[in-house]
C-alpha cells in the first residue's frame, strides 16, 4: 500500500466517523477538506516561503554592502603634455637669440591654461 491509498483511507475514515446534524456534518466536510488541502500545500508554501526570504535576504545584504562600502574611485589620469605650436616655438627661439646689451632678455615661459606667458628680464 503506497503512502497516497493510506492518506486517502485514513481521510474517509475520518469523513465516516462524523456524527450530528446534516448541516452540521457538511460544515465538518468542509472544515476537514480545507484542513487537508492546506496540510497537502504546506510543503510547497514553506518551501516558496524559505526561497522568498532567503531571497530577501540577498537583497537586502547586497544593498546594506553597496552603502556601507566605501567608494574607491581611480586616480584621475595625468593631465596632457603641453603642446607648443610651431609658431610659438620659434618666437621662443628668436627670442633666446637676442645678444644686443639694450635689449630684453628670454628668461623662460609657462603654459597657463589656454595661454602661453614669455618671461624677460631687463638687461
Amino acid at each position: 500500500m503506497d503512502t497516497s491509498s493510506r492518506i486517502s483511507k485514513i481521510r474517509s475514515n475520518e469523513r465516516e466517523r462524523l456524527h450530528g446534524p446534516p448541516w452540521l456534518k457538511a460544515l465538518q466536510r468542509a472544515l476537514l477538506s480545507c484542513t487537508y488541502t492546506m496540510l497537502d500545500y504546506a510543503q510547497t508554501g514553506l518551501i516558496a516561503a524559505v526561497f522568498f526570504f532567503k531571497m530577501m535576504e540577498w537583497w537586502y545584504q547586497s544593498a546594506e554592502e553597496r552603502m556601507s562600502a566605501p567608494t574607491v574611485y581611480p586616480p584621475p589620469p595625468p593631465p596632457p603634455a603641453p603642446k607648443i605650436d610651431e609658431r610659438v616655438q620659434r618666437e621662443i627661439m628668436n627670442h633666446r637669440s637676442f645678444k644686443h646689451p639694450n635689449t630684453i632678455r628670454f628668461k623662460e615661459m609657462d603654459l597657463e591654461g589656454l595661454g602661453t606667458s614669455l618671461k624677460f628680464e631687463k638687461l
